[in-house]
């Protein structure tokens, strides 16, 4: 296995560790974006250098490196974007409003590289996990219990409750319908951002 550290808010890091894989592994065939940072604060107090880091990891990322790769997936004619995004870019978060925007921005670019990359038989899809019990939930939770002024754990609890399946949602959950969106089964879905999130959104 070859692990390479990258940057993605750098588009010359994105693009010398492309080519660094291809020469050491051969083409890339499947493409997950899945860097991702969050931001806990008030709406109203949020800085600039917050929305920018945010957005920098998780807009900007996910578009440097899906066309890094979708151009060399263009060329061969075959590959699959996945971009994981989140239900939180399908409504309002005032508590961490550039997370949301961002996966906002990252299910808007996931149909528009669809459609520009449809004509070579390139897929492009994401998925939008809920509450996935990983270190930034618990970063996340901490933060929150400050802002909502309860103790720590609370908010992941009281999160938790209101799923409709009745447990919390683990890696794997989000890791088999990547798993799916990379394999022969999904060839004729692009441009979709589907849910894994327990039922906790319809849309």
């Amino acid at each position: 296995m070859l692990e390479v550290a990258l940057d993605v808010r750098s588009s010359e890091d994105v693009d010398e560790v492309v080519r660094a894989v291809e020469r050491e592994v051969g083409p890339i065939d499947v493409l997950v974006n899945n860097a991702g940072v969050i931001d806990v604060e008030a709406l109203l107090e949020a800085t600039d250098e917050s929305f920018e880091r945010v957005f920098s990891v998780n807009c900007f990322g996910t578009f440097r490196c899906s066309r890094a790769v979708g151009r060399r997936m263009a060329e061969r004619r075959r590959g699959r974007i996945i971009n994981v995004a989140s239900i939180a870019g399908k409504e309002g978060r005032p508590l961490f409003a550039a997370y949301a925007a961002s996966k906002a921005a990252v299910i808007n670019l996931t149909q528009s590289f669809a459609l520009a990359l449809a004509p070579y038989n390139v897929t492009v899809n994401a998925v939008c996990p809920g509450i996935v019990t990983t270190a930034m939930w618990e970063t996340l939770d901490e933060r929150l219990s400050e802002l909502e002024g309860i103790e720590p754990g609370k908010p992941l609890e009281r999160r938790l409750r209101s799923i409709p399946l009745g447990r919390e949602e683990t890696p794997e959950d989000v890791a088999s319908l990547v798993s799916f969106l990379a394999s022969a089964d999904s060839s004729y879905m692009t441009g979709q951002s589907i849910n894994v999130d327990g039922g906790l959104m319809f849309h």
